[in-house]
C-alpha cells in the first residue's frame, strides 16, 4: 500500500501537463487521489524512524507539496478544458460547413450546369442561381463562426495547421467573390434580365466550383485536425488512467 501512494503521487506529479481534460478527472483527483496520496505519505511517516515533532513537521511540508501540486495541476486542467471546449466548437461548426459546401457542389454539379447553359429557359436558370445564393449564405454564416473562433490559448503546432487552413479558406472566399456577376460572394439577380445576362450568372457558378472545392478541403482538414486532437486527449487520459491501474495491482 505504501509503494502505491508513493509510485501514484509521482504520478500525479508527473501529470500535470498531461492532456486528461474532463470534469470527471477533476472530481476524481480532488476527491479522491489527492487525499489518498496524503493519507499515505502521512502513514509512511508515522511508520518511519524520527521522533513526534520531525514526523509532524514532515507531515505539514507534505501537506504542503501535496496543496500546492494540486493547485498546479488544477490550473493546468482549467486551462486544457478550454482548449478541449475551443476544439469542440470548432469541430461542430466545420461540420456545418462541411454541409453547406456539399449543397453548393451539389449546385455547382457539371451535369446541372450543363444543363442549365444549354437551356433557354431564363427561370431555370434564375431557380439555379437562387439556390446557389441561398446555400451560399448558410456558407458564409458557418466560416463566420468558424473565424470568430479564438484559437490562440491552443498549443504551437495545432495553431499553425488551423491557422493555414483559415487562410485557405479566405483566399478561395476572395477569389468566388472577384468573379464576374458575383457582388460580395452573391449572385445578382434583380427584375428582368435577357438570356446572356442570365448565361453570365450559370457561368459564374461555372467557375466558383473549384474554389468550392479549395472551401471543402480546407473546411475538412480542420474537422480531421481536430478530431485527431480530441481522440489524443481521450488516448492521455487512458493511458494516464492504465498507468495509475497498473501500479495498484
Amino acid at each position: 500500500m505504501k509503494k502505491i501512494f508513493i509510485v501514484a503521487s509521482i504520478v500525479l506529479l508527473g501529470s500535470i501537463q498531461a492532456n486528461s481534460q474532463t470534469i470527471e478527472i477533476i472530481d476524481a483527483i480532488a476527491g479522491t487521489l489527492i487525499p489518498g496520496i496524503t493519507k499515505g505519505v502521512k502513514e509512511v511517516i508515522d511508520n518511519g524512524a524520527g521522533n513526534n515533532k520531525k514526523k509532524e513537521e514532515a507531515k505539514k511540508e507534505v501537506e504542503k507539496k501535496i496543496v500546492a501540486a494540486q493547485k498546479e495541476l488544477l490550473t493546468g486542467l482549467e486551462s486544457e478544458i478550454n482548449n478541449i471546449n475551443t476544439a469542440r466548437t470548432l469541430y461542430s461548426e466545420s461540420r456545418k460547413a462541411n454541409s453547406a459546401i456539399g449543397a453548393l457542389k451539389a449546385v455547382t454539379n457539371p451535369l446541372l450546369i450543363q444543363h442549365a447553359k444549354t437551356t433557354d429557359a431564363i427561370e431555370t436558370k434564375r431557380q439555379i442561381a437562387l439556390l446557389y445564393s441561398q446555400e451560399w449564405d448558410v456558407l458564409n454564416l458557418t466560416i463566420k463562426k468558424i473565424e470568430a473562433i479564438g484559437i490562440a490559448s491552443l498549443d504551437a503546432n495545432l495553431q499553425q495547421t488551423l491557422t493555414e487552413e483559415k487562410d485557405k479558406i479566405t483566399e478561395a472566399l476572395n477569389r468566388v467573390n472577384t468573379i464576374n456577376s458575383f457582388n460580395s460572394g452573391k449572385l445578382s439577380w434583380t427584375g428582368d434580365i435577357s438570356l446572356d445576362q442570365a448565361n453570365e450568372r450559370i457561368t459564374a457558378i461555372e467557375l466558383s466550383s473549384e474554389h468550392i472545392s479549395s472551401l471543402k478541403s480546407a473546411i475538412e482538414n480542420i474537422a480531421r485536425v481536430v478530431d485527431t486532437r480530441l481522440q489524443t486527449y481521450k488516448l492521455s487520459f487512458e493511458k494516464l488512467k492504465s498507468d495509475i491501474e497498473e501500479k495498484e495491482e
